[in-house]
């Protein structure tokens, strides 16, 4: 009878790893996929996804990698924005970066 190996689970450092690998990825390619955005000078601004609004007040600092609305006050980097849209956990959101 052969015995089942669980697959061997990341350890702390190379899942460090991943998560600097995850923040320095383009919020502005995850954004992409899910809101209409509009160029405003060096950034980008879209209606927020966090909250019903008729104007755009949730902008993308690409800059710093980072999102903030200034109607709801939701505010973040890409790993945040991910974990929001999508209702994951943080690991899930640093995987699902990382496979991008």
């Amino acid at each position: 009878m052969q015995s089942y190996r669980k697959p061997k689970a990341k350890n702390y450092y190379e899942f460090g790893l991943d998560i600097t690998r995850a923040k320095s990825y383009p919020i502005l390619d995850i954004a992409k996929s899910s809101l209409v955005l509009k160029k405003v000078g060096i950034r980008y601004s879209a209606k927020c996804p966090f909250h019903n609004e008729n104007h755009a007040s949730f902008f993308i600092f690409p800059e710093t990698n980072t999102y903030h609305c200034f109607g709801c006050g939701e505010h973040g980097d890409v790993i945040n924005f991910v974990m929001k849209i999508y209702n994951k956990s943080f690991k899930e959101a640093v995987l699902i970066i990382i496979k991008q």
